[in-house]
C-alpha cells in the first residue's frame, strides 16, 4: 500500500489515518467474523512506506475496540519496506507496536540506508524520528521481527533501477531477489535465518543477497 507522496506531509498523514480506520472497518473486521478455529488460509501483509503507517495504526485501533479485541484472530506474515513510521515505534517494549506484534506470526522489515525520501533532511517530514524503513529495527530486535538490510544489494544494483522515479524508493516492485525474499517469507518452510536470498549482515543481523 503506498499513499500519495506529492502533498504536504502532515495531509498525508491525516487521509493515511483516515485510510486506517477503513482497513479496520472493512477488512480487519471482515477477518476477525471470517477466521475459524483450524483455518488453513493464511492472510499475509505487504506494506510500503506509508502504508506501514495505516497497518500499525490500524492494528492499534482495531486492539481499542471491545468487539475485535476479544475475538482471538491474526495476520501470518506482516512485512515492511520502505516503511515511513518511526523505528522506535516497532522497538521491543514498545506500546505504539504492541499491537502489531501481538497480531501477526513474523514481522519482516525490509530497510534500505539509502533511501532518499525517508531521509531526515526531507523538509516535508518535519523533523520525524529515524524511519523504519531507512535505519531498520531498535536492538534487541522482538521476537517475532526480523530486520533484512537492503542497502548494499541496493547499492551495488543501482544501474538496475536507474530509469525508476526516486529509485532509493520504489525500487522493491521491480527486483526478482527481492520478490523471492517475499515469496519465501510468505511460505514459512524454512526459518527467517535460512531463507536463500538472506546472508548474515556484520551487525549479526540479516541482508538482502542474490543467491549462489
Amino acid at each position: 500500500m503506498t499513499l500519495n507522496e506529492s502533498g504536504p506531509y502532515v495531509e498525508d498523514r491525516w487521509d493515511a489515518k483516515q485510510s486506517a480506520h477503513r482497513l479496520v472497518t472493512d477488512g480487519l473486521a471482515l477477518l476477525c467474523t471470517a477466521q475459524r478455529p483450524g483455518c488453513r488460509i493464511n492472510t499475509h501483509v505487504l506494506a510500503h512506506s506509508t502504508g506501514a503507517y495505516v497497518v500499525r495504526e490500524a492494528l492499534d485501533d482495531a486492539d481499542d475496540r471491545p468487539k475485535l479485541a476479544a475475538q482471538n484472530w491474526t495476520l501470518s506474515q506482516v512485512m515492511l519496506c520502505s516503511a515511513d513510521i518511526s523505528a522506535r515505534s516497532l522497538a521491543r517494549n514498545e506500546t505504539a507496536g504492541e499491537a502489531l506484534y501481538l497480531h501477526c506470526a513474523r514481522l519482516t522489515n525490509y530497510f534500505n540506508p539509502f533511501d532518499s525520501a525517508l531521509s531526515l533532511s526531507d523538509v516535508k517530514r518535519l523533523g520525524a524520528a529515524p524511519r523504519a524503513g531507512r535505519v531498520g529495527l531498535p536492538r534487541p530486535l522482538h521476537p517475532k521481527a526480523a530486520d533484512v538490510d537492503c542497502g548494499p544489494y541496493f547499492d551495488a544494483n543501482r544501474p538496475a533501477f536507474a530509469e525508476l522515479p526516486n529509485p532509493s524508493h520504489i525500487w522493491w516492485f521491480y527486483d526478482e531477489v527481492f520478490l523471492a525474499d517475499v515469496l519465501h517469507t510468505m511460505r514459512g518452510a524454512v526459518d527467517r535465518h535460512r531463507i536463500a536470498t538472506r546472508i548474515a549482515a556484520p551487525d549479526g543481523g540479516l541482508a538482502l543477497s542474490r543467491p549462489v
